[in-house]
């Protein structure tokens, strides 16, 4: 049972540790750590009992706070659906790129397109400001 204030822990029922974190208003019967921590874990997906460091870390798990399916499976798995669906992360990765602006050289004055937060419109221009800075700074 793992929704309500008492758990199955080592095959005995134990009253869930009330502690500072865990009961403010609200939050009683949420457990903020993994209760029962592991050092190997079953993968769902393969089967195999695998070290606890071959597993993701999952807080939606509380029993154990580390996700059902091991590192590898879910890499393969991730990599599959990528593969049937490369639209999708197309769109995606579109939706976020940001289009190049219009803005004005810093040094020079010349107009350039780029993202919103260059000032120069080349590496040139870039050295030959810092170049005058550093030598403002000497000379003061």
């Amino acid at each position: 049972m793992k929704g309500g204030p008492y758990q199955v822990c080592d095959g005995t029922w134990k009253l869930r540790p009330l502690t500072a974190k865990n009961t403010a208003r609200g939050t009683r019967n949420q457990v903020t750590e993994p209760h029962y921590p592991t050092t190997e874990k079953h993968c769902v997906r393969c089967g195999q009992l695998l070290p606890a460091a071959e597993f993701r870390p999952n807080r939606a798990n509380t029993w154990t706070g580390l996700d059902s399916w091991c590192r590898g499976c879910r890499n393969e798995r991730t990599r599959q659906w990528r593969a049937e669906n490369p639209d999708y992360i197309a769109a995606y990765n579109a939706s976020r790129r940001r289009a190049p602006v219009r803005l004005v050289c810093a040094e020079c004055s010349g107009r350039f397109e780029g993202r919103p937060n260059k000032k120069y419109c080349s590496r040139k221009c870039k050295s030959r400001n810092f170049e005058r800075r550093r030598w403002a700074r000497r000379g003061a």
